[in-house]
């Protein structure tokens, strides 16, 4: 198995892709990895922050409800797919939260020496810039 990861700080859709610029961003991580996946099953997370999700206001909190109430919305983004090609491969799709990922990741890192204090720092100063509190 396969697991996909799209991580959104702030962007939401991107416009300037030059195949399809209205296809959003979750749609060709599935449609390039059903390709690349080789017969291995796939699994799609998006990581965006906890406020930007809960608000509902974002393209993507849309597609995420519209991907796990059926496998023929995907279809729908990626209609040159086959929905058997799409049901054959794609698990699912889910969301966390951008502050436990990050807490978790960075947590562990200190835990085993990997961060210095001022990398430390450094990481909490990245986060907060992006109103993203972690919980190291």
């Amino acid at each position: 198995m396969l697991v996909l990861v799209e991580v959104k700080f702030t962007s939401d859709i991107q416009c300037d892709v030059r195949y399809d610029p209205v296809r959003n961003q979750l749609a060709r991580l599935i449609d390039a990895d059903i390709d690349a996946s080789r017969g291995k099953k796939l699994a799609v997370l998006l990581l965006s922050p906890e406020w930007w999700y809960r608000s509902r206001n974002r393209v993507y909190f849309y597609k995420l409800d519209d991907y796990r109430a059926s496998m023929e919305n995907v279809r729908a983004d990626i209609p040159h797919r086959s929905l058997g090609e799409i049901t054959d491969t794609l698990l699912g799709v889910g969301w966390v939260s951008l502050e436990y990922a990050a807490s978790t990741v960075h947590r562990k890192a200190i835990e085993l020496g990997l961060l210095t204090k001022e990398e430390v720092q450094q990481v909490r100063e990245f986060y907060e810039e992006k109103r993203i509190r972690l919980t190291i």
